[in-house]
């Protein structure tokens, strides 16, 4: 007796679709999908994941709406795109599509565009890479407790000047369901020279543990964007 299914899906779900519509002949609309699920990306040896970086997010916002979505015009009733704000959950950039502070990522741009079909008057910037001493992001990067290391974020915007805010945090304690309850880590003062560069020495905490190491690069126009990267002191 149902007239209306609705699916909350993550990542590439084409695949999902295609079996929504094989067994599911009425109209359907995705009540809630982003980017992919930390449950659906690597992990490393100590357990965290690996985010996507803001460009890489809106990369996938765009694939998801435009070869997904608007694809199944005659059963796809609409979605509702997640998440128009800013939560915590397993860190405090990776579901939301602003900042705390309310700036714009370039998945808000994304959207704006297929919304309205015409891109916004100024853009988000866009971030290809994050390094600790030149190398990309990988799993399982084991830093020593106390020592010195270089991390350069990669960003560029065609219109304007960035500036750049780097942090360490501890790698937080996942809540149970959907970040409830989940307490974000405070960013630890003191282990980066100069946070305001795309290149910064950043000093490793002394305790043995799991940490994450966020860049971030601003526009001044209210956009951001950023990446981050788990570590393991021993």
């Amino acid at each position: 007796s149902l007239d209306l299914m609705g699916l909350n899906l993550y990542g590439d779900f084409s695949n999902e679709t295609a079996i929504m519509r094989e067994y599911w002949k009425k109209p359907y609309a995705i009540t809630e999908w982003g980017p992919h699920g930390h449950w659906q990306r690597p992990y490393t040896e100590w357990n965290a994941p690996l985010e996507e970086s803001s460009t890489e997010k809106a990369e996938s916002y765009h694939h998801n709406y435009t070869q997904v979505i608007q694809k199944d015009k005659s059963h796809c009733l609409g979605s509702y795109v997640f998440l128009w704000g800013q939560k915590q959950e397993i860190t405090h950039t990776w579901y939301g599509m602003f900042s705390q502070e309310g700036l714009e990522s370039e998945s808000v741009g994304v959207m704006h565009s297929l919304w309205s079909g015409s891109p916004p008057s100024n853009t988000a910037p866009k971030v290809s890479e994050l390094l600790i001493d030149g190398k990309p992001r990988k799993l399982n990067v084991y830093l020593g407790k106390g020592k010195s290391y270089t991390a350069t974020l990669e960003a560029e915007d065609d219109e304007d000047d960035l500036t750049f805010h780097w942090e360490i945090r501890k790698e937080v304690d996942p809540a149970p369901y959907a970040g409830q309850g989940e307490v974000a880590e405070e960013p630890i003062q003191g282990l980066i020279d100069d946070p305001g560069n795309t290149t910064i020495q950043f000093t490793t905490p002394k305790e043995e543990g799991a940490y994450r190491l966020f860049g971030y690069a601003f526009d001044g126009k209210g956009h951001w964007a950023y990446a981050n990267l788990p570590f393991y002191c021993k």
